[in-house]
């Protein structure tokens, strides 16, 4: 069976989830004359990472990507998105969000170096946003910061991905499939010391239920144990 973002990480319920961040990271597949795109988003409260879209960087993959984190999002709150300064990205949360604030983050960079920082409030009212910051547990200003740290995560995690490699993937197919896997594992077995939570809080947040075990059975994954690892990945799962 193959691994869909849909089956691993079905919605979360938590009221908690009102701020995402959204960014995209450039990749090559086969050769460097055939660039590939791929859209993350991060829930900033739980530092979950509810979806990756691969493809081209253009109108539809920014919507698909918008519309996976509206199902996220109680509609009698009102989220605070940011993202960089891409031009579909308005469109796209005005489309998929009835009520929301948006902003954008623009950096501008100078010898590799980030000189200036323009933050643009897009969808709704100052004193909104300053309310929404207030309130924030994470963050006092509009930024990136922690859709870019899973960015560079995801880098290091990843050889398809890793600057200046020599190891591109094939096929768009081969690199979705790594990085279902590897989001699976970021979000459900890493250790986040900075939030003080794993797996079986994650798993409860989702409503999954209150062991990895349960998480396994329902999402059709191999099983896992620290003193064994991954079980037999090949009977539950078709990679190539």
């Amino acid at each position: 069976m193959t691994a869909k973002s849909s089956q691993i990480l079905p919605p979360l319920q938590s009221k908690q989830h009102t701020g995402y961040e959204c960014h995209e990271i450039r990749t090559f597949t086969g050769t460097k004359k055939n660039a590939s795109w791929f859209f993350a988003t991060m829930d900033v409260w739980s530092r979950f990472w509810p979806e990756t879209v691969v493809g081209s960087r253009n109108d539809e993959n920014t919507k698909s990507v918008i519309r996976s984190i509206s199902k996220l999002t109680d509609p009698q709150r009102v989220p605070l998105i940011t993202t960089d300064g891409y031009k579909f990205y308005e469109r796209a949360i005005r489309k998929c969000f009835s009520k929301c604030l948006y902003a954008q983050v623009i950096k501008t960079r100078r010898n590799d170096r980030i000189s200036k920082v323009d933050r643009r409030m897009i969808i709704g009212d100052k004193r909104d946003f300053e309310k929404a910051l207030l309130n924030s547990e994470d963050s006092e200003t509009l930024n990136t910061s922690f859709i870019e740290r899973l960015n560079l995560t995801i880098r290091q995690s990843a050889s398809f991905l890793t600057r200046r490699t020599t190891c591109f993937t094939r096929f768009e197919e081969f690199l979705e499939k790594q990085l279902d896997i590897l989001r699976c594992h970021y979000n459900f077995l890493r250790p986040h010391h900075a939030l003080k939570f794993g797996p079986e809080i994650a798993l409860q947040r989702c409503k999954l239920g209150s062991s990895i075990g349960d998480f396994h059975s329902e999402m059709y994954l191999p099983s896992f144990s620290p003193s064994s690892g991954w079980g037999n990945w090949n009977q539950n799962l078709e990679v190539d």
